[in-house]
């Protein structure tokens, strides 16, 4: 059996380049890196066979400090979204705080429900995935292992229906190196993958989550109306001051407004903590 579920794993984009930085012994590789105001340092770009060498003359202990014009952005989208850092997140002449249903949580495992009502995607083993990028595979019950046949297409791990939200139908799940939410959507008989817990518009036609762990902030955000999706991710790390849907007024248009701190170490030549900045980031996205 093969243990790969692609739909839970957001592509990286903006790859094609490679940058390293280099000081005394140091090496800091940096990918899909948006990078700011950043003076006095040795870039080697490496690329198809040609190397390009651009020196400054002045060094100083800019490789063990970040400021807060450096921001490391990973973004993989489908469909057009607008990414603004800006002070005014809100306009109340234009726009007012959207309500949101944030789904609850069942206790009970209500799969027997479920595979009773669409016994074409569960067959008490395994979830039958089915998205817009993919055709179809299998997500199955690994204590159920010995029951799956060989030739499926399938990924391993434990899963259970958490909540349902009029035609919505939430999992949450886990496996190997993997693990978040899935919603199975009944007008479109689709899978949509959320790597927390979806926030929903009162409309249903706006989707969106937001976690931050080791590595930073991630934001998944999904329209059904007209399909598009993003996944958002700032490297480094956050705290979350605030975040809230907004809708532009009598219309069925959203933006994401997000308040977020991320906090920033300096360090000298030896790699020792010297000093701590924190920074205010204010995002909006619509």
């Amino acid at each position: 059996m093969v243990n790969h579920f692609p739909c839970l794993k957001p592509l990286i984009l903006f790859k094609s380049i490679k940058i390293v930085l280099i000081y005394q012994h140091f090496l800091y590789y940096m990918d899909s890196i948006a990078i700011f105001g950043i003076q006095n340092l040795i870039v080697t770009i490496l690329g198809m066979k040609k190397i390009f060498v651009f020196i400054s003359t002045l060094l100083s202990t800019v490789f063990y400090t970040q400021k807060c014009t450096d921001l490391k952005q990973n973004i993989d989208s489908y469909g057009n979204f607008n990414i603004s850092f800006t002070e005014k997140l809100f306009d109340n002449f234009s726009e007012k705080i959207a309500e949101v249903i944030n789904i609850e949580e069942s206790n009970q495992d209500n799969l027997k429900l479920f595979q009773n009502k669409f016994p074409e995607v569960y067959d008490g083993k395994c979830l039958k995935i089915t998205t817009k990028k993919y055709n179809e595979y299998f997500f199955c019950d690994e204590n159920q292992r010995d029951q799956i046949p060989e030739d499926r297409y399938t990924t391993l791990g434990k899963f259970k229906l958490s909540s349902v939200v009029d035609n919505f139908y939430f999992f949450k799940y886990s496996g190997f190196e993997i693990s978040g939410y899935l919603m199975y959507n009944e007008k479109d008989s689709l899978f949509y993958s959320f790597e927390s817990k979806p926030i929903i518009s009162q409309d249903k036609k706006f989707l969106y989550s937001y976690s931050t762990n080791f590595y930073g902030f991630d934001l998944n955000v999904l329209t059904l109306d007209h399909y598009s999706k993003l996944f958002y991710h700032l490297q480094g790390d956050f705290d979350i001051k605030d975040i809230r849907l907004t809708q532009y007024k009598d219309t069925d248009h959203y933006s994401i407004i997000m308040d977020l701190t991320q906090k920033l170490i300096t360090r000298d030549q030896d790699y020792k903590v010297i000093g701590v900045e924190y920074c205010n980031r204010k995002i909006k996205i619509n």
